[in-house]
């Protein structure tokens, strides 16, 4: 899966619910707090999202996408339809506020609901050409814990590049059609995975398919000859993949087949660092943000996701609390290019070494981990809505998201029974 950054993420959120021109408590309410100092300050200090989503009666002025996103938002928060409406939203746990209160007991109210954010620390730091970012709760050993987790992603990254002359992986991809190559086991069980999640996804997610991305030139637009796409055809396929269990060795099986983790690499990544702090720190509470794959340690808080809109990625398709270990979504509408009106994706088909050509834009997969949620995510952007939606509802303790081209969208059977 290539990667979105910031594409979803964890936020703080307070959602005002007004009816500005007809609801004498709203107006009320926005006179004596809203507009005060004393709420403000609350706001800046605790580094809350404040956001009014407002239902008046004449509705000049107020555009489609905005009545949209209101309502998205009403009916997750407020479904009784009730003015006015304060909510805090933190880690996808939702709390009402109690309007009729006074100013000083509702914004010390709003403060105590935020405040244990103070008591989480991050750190972030680009790895894996993409930015990641850690939070746990503060403690003693923070800076210890960060520093491990960084360590980590930095011996994962050398092993599994494909970029870094003097990984396993290059060397696994320089011996290709010459002789096996041994590995650690952790590294061998990670090939195993992924071949094998080749052969439940029917080739749609696929590691060796690097030769076929690297004939794409997505940055001068070029299509390649129909002659170069056929000749990689031929060293592309899990099925080149030899793995044996004994000796722990890795063999491509074809001269010029490669292998690529850049497709899971981040999940996988950030399941080991959410690993590391259970094991070695006993940590309860830990989140890794991924350039956009979320993945936690498992437990009651929930995770608060934003899915961007395809059609306009800086907007919000849809927004929801969800618990669950990991979410992942995949897009085609950062990398792509047009030749003649038809559009190119930056997602490689493994099956045809082409730009798949379906009508899906996005995928948002939640899965216990990241390894199989970029695997599958990959997957559906490959096998299309039908294919992609029948899959996912085959395969226990996932759900997706699909985003259509035309904006409409597809949900797995079970999808609401992640949303709090």
């Amino acid at each position: 899966m290539f990667f979105l950054s910031l594409s979803l993420f964890s936020q703080s959120k307070l959602y005002y619910f007004s009816g500005s021109d007809w609801c004498v408590p709203c107006i009320k309410l926005k006179k004596e707090i809203l507009e005060s100092s004393s709420f403000k300050k609350c706001i800046h200090k605790s580094g809350i999202d404040f956001e009014v989503l407002d239902f008046p009666q004449r509705k000049k002025g107020l555009t489609k996408s905005y009545i949209k996103h209101r309502d998205s938002l009403a009916s997750l928060y407020n479904k009784e339809g009730s003015f006015p409406k304060l909510v805090s939203v933190n880690q996808g746990v939702t709390f009402t506020h109690n309007h009729k209160k006074n100013a000083q007991y509702l914004i010390s109210e709003i403060d105590s609901v935020f405040n244990h954010l103070s008591f989480k620390v991050q750190s972030k730091k680009k790895l894996m050409g993409s930015n990641f970012k850690f939070s746990i709760k503060k403690c003693p050993d923070s800076s210890i814990i960060f520093q491990e987790g960084w360590a980590l992603i930095e011996k994962i990254e050398k092993e599994i590049s494909s970029w870094d002359t003097s990984s396993l992986t290059s060397k696994i991809n320089r011996n290709a059609g010459v002789s096996p190559v041994k590995v650690p086991l952790e590294f061998f069980k990670l090939v195993e995975y992924c071949k094998n999640t080749s052969e439940i996804t029917q080739g749609a997610f696929d590691i060796t398919v690097k030769p076929a991305v690297k004939i794409w030139d997505w940055k001068k637009s070029e299509i390649p000859s129909k002659e170069l796409i056929d000749s990689v055809l031929s060293i592309v396929g899990f099925t080149n993949i030899q793995l044996n269990p004994f000796d722990t060795t890795v063999f491509l099986k074809k001269r010029g087949a490669e292998l690529d983790f850049g497709a899971i690499g981040k999940g996988y990544a950030a399941d080991k660092v959410v690993q590391l702090w259970k094991d070695e720190f006993n940590l309860n509470y830990g989140v890794v943000d991924a350039g956009g794959d979320l993945v936690r340690i498992e437990n009651k808080d929930g995770l608060h996701i934003i899915v961007p809109n395809p059609k306009n990625p800086d907007g919000i398709k849809y927004e929801i609390g969800v618990n669950a270990n990991s979410v992942v979504t995949s897009g085609d509408y950062f990398r792509s290019f047009k030749v003649d009106n038809k559009k190119y994706s930056h997602i490689v088909n493994p099956r045809t070494c082409q730009p798949v050509e379906t009508d899906v834009s996005s995928v948002t997969v939640i899965a216990p981990n990241g390894l199989m949620g970029d695997a599958l995510a990959t997957a559906v952007s490959v096998l299309g809505e039908v294919a992609g939606i029948g899959l996912i509802n085959q395969l226990p303790g996932v759900e997706a998201i699909i985003i259509l081209s035309d904006g409409s969208d597809l949900f797995s059977n079970g999808i609401s029974s992640y949303y709090e």
